[in-house]
């Protein structure tokens, strides 16, 4: 039996589409079926792509560009063999709906306010009264995704929104910048800058104990968020002479490169 969370299901009662069974996910000669079928899908969703697929698949190609753009055939793909496509769909709204966070983490936050804003004069600024402030024009109680869909909006249109920008502009300076402000926005994943990794410490020497129930998250802070505004996601993958680390960039857009560290 698998418990995730509040589901428990046994594998029997789970199904596999296209006439697969789940022991032909532990086979070669399974999982040859199963890939011969994601061609035959993606061939029928995607002819023009699954040519240069085809290609860079016949002449062994290492195309982490390509790999990108079929990723979201082969997540479809995955759904329907599994039977899970309202689930992957519900997910799938949920992920698109927090993207205003990554965007105007990216073109506002760290373009504008991080590098235009004088640090030495957020001691200046009022926290509490800004936020009013935004508030009046949200209509609304503040939150990350609301003030990032709404910073967006009037980016649109800085001239006639210009009084709106300045507002956010200086708020996020002061939670940037403030020690109030990064308190009140410690786990925030729109206030926080990403900071320079140094690969050859990437553990940490001291492990702070962390209490987890079974599968349930108990982070504040939504694991959706982070990911949305994480700026390097980075894998080790070691070989016999070499440790490679291979770095995601972005959500957006995942150019793929493989870094060779002696």
């Amino acid at each position: 039996m698998v418990c995730l969370n509040n589901y428990k299901f046994t594998m029997s009662s789970l199904t596999l589409q296209f006439g697969f069974s789940f022991h032909d996910l532990h086979t070669p000669k399974g999982l040859h079926k199963i890939d011969a079928q994601f061609c035959q899908y993606f061939q029928k969703s995607n002819p023009s792509l699954y040519q240069a697929y085809e290609h860079a698949r016949a002449q062994q190609d290492e195309n982490s560009d390509l790999l990108v753009k079929v990723a979201p055939l082969l997540e479809d793909f995955l759904a329907l063999l599994f039977g899970i496509e309202e689930e992957v769909q519900s997910l799938q709204k949920k992920h698109h709906e927090l993207a205003p966070l990554y965007t105007c983490k990216r073109t506002f936050i760290q373009r504008q306010v991080a590098k235009k804003s004088p640090v030495e004069d957020v001691d200046l600024l009022d926290g509490t009264r800004l936020c009013q402030e935004l508030e009046a024009y949200f209509q609304g109680s503040f939150s990350d995704l609301t003030y990032a869909t709404y910073v967006l909006s009037w980016l649109q249109e800085p001239e006639k929104f210009s009084e709106q920008l300045k507002i956010a502009r200086n708020y996020g300076a002061w939670a940037l910048f403030s020690k109030e402000g990064q308190l009140f926005h410690k786990h925030s994943p729109l206030f926080n800058l990403p900071q320079k990794l140094d690969y050859a410490y990437l553990i940490p020497d001291e492990f702070i104990p962390h209490q987890r129930e079974g599968f349930g998250l108990t982070d504040s802070v939504s694991l959706d968020q982070k990911l949305w505004t994480k700026q390097t996601i980075v894998f080790f993958a070691r070989s016999e002479k070499r440790t490679h680390v291979l770095k995601a960039f972005t959500p957006n857009n995942f150019p793929l490169k493989l870094r060779k560290i002696l």
